[in-house]
């Protein structure tokens, strides 16, 4: 998996991000990831979850930012809406704190800065209201 390394240095430069961004996916620091990365030496699994940040969809097209898989367009406020909406629920089903560790990554994703500022009122909202969730 070597390609692997090449495809992830052309990604990093592609869009601007620093080692400590892409560490940040994974958990680790910007020394640990830059090292890893040197001596080629990345989990199977982080590997997986850098696969899936370099491979995804985002696109913005006319100041909408939108997410398209599987032949279906989400678009950033209808997923805004639908976590507001269903913020108990989603407490209820144990997928919080996924929720949050899914926030904090897109946070450290230069594509995402449109929207840090709708991402941080939801973190903020979601740990203002943990407590109240239970």
């Amino acid at each position: 998996m070597n390609d692997f390394y090449k495809d992830l240095m052309d990604f990093k430069k592609r869009n601007d991000l620093t080692f400590k961004d892409l560490g940040e996916i994974i958990n680790i620091s910007p020394d640990a990831f830059r090292m890893a990365c040197n001596k080629k030496s990345l989990s199977d699994n982080r590997k997986r979850r850098l696969l899936k940040v370099m491979n995804s969809d985002m696109n913005s097209n006319n100041d909408e930012l939108f997410y398209y898989k599987d032949g279906v367009k989400f678009y950033i406020d209808e997923i805004i809406s639908f976590i507001i909406l269903n913020i108990k629920q989603i407490k209820n089903k144990g997928k919080l704190e996924k929720l949050i560790e899914a926030i904090n990554h897109i946070e450290n994703i230069k594509r995402y800065n449109e929207l840090n500022d709708e991402i941080q009122k939801i973190k903020d909202l979601l740990l203002k209201n943990k407590n109240n969730l239970k």
